[in-house]
């Protein structure tokens, strides 16, 4: 029953790291990312020179990047038109991210890539359903989110071009 003291120590990838701690609680305060090893030493003295202590160690694992939307502009699709993807993303780590895009015609997929748009000339046609799923690669893990898709409106025809031309031929003016 004699009265006892902890001390806690970190490390994070073998560096000395500072923490928050309590009389029993200790909470790392540096900086950390994906692969890192942190470990926690714990020291529990007596009054009488007794000691005694343990460690934990963890690998940091990565969070997954997340697209939060993904939606394609112009929001009315006519024939011939180019289409855009556009993704809101993020990433807990901070990590640099890579998107794709797999562009889907009816349900096919015609395109897919690093390429946010699609030729309407090329891949569609009017009353034909546009989808997109852009996926987020931060090199670790991906993230991904299907877009709502557009139904392609057929474009109006063009009005002919009327003349009329004097015709000098006419005997009744």
């Amino acid at each position: 029953d004699d009265a006892t003291t902890v001390a806690f120590a970190w490390t994070v990838g073998g560096t000395d790291a500072a923490a928050t701690s309590t009389d029993t609680v200790s909470t790392l305060d540096e900086p950390f990312a994906a692969g890192d090893t942190a470990v926690c030493t714990v020291t529990v003295t007596d009054g009488k020179g007794g000691s005694g202590s343990a460690s934990a160690t963890v690998t940091v694992g990565n969070t997954p990047p997340v697209v939060s939307s993904a939606t394609l502009v112009p929001s009315e699709v006519y024939t011939n038109d180019v289409v855009t993807a556009l993704a809101a993303t993020t990433d807990a780590d901070g990590d640099a991210l890579t998107l794709t895009y797999a562009f889907s015609v009816d349900g096919t997929i015609v395109q897919d890539g690093p390429e946010s748009t699609l030729d309407g000339a090329v891949h569609f046609d009017k009353g034909e359903t546009v989808t997109v799923t852009v996926t987020a690669s931060d090199g670790i893990a991906e993230g991904s989110d299907p877009s709502a898709g557009v139904v392609v409106r057929n474009t109006a025809p063009t009005a002919p071009t009327v003349s009329v031309a004097e015709n000098s031929a006419c005997a009744d003016g």
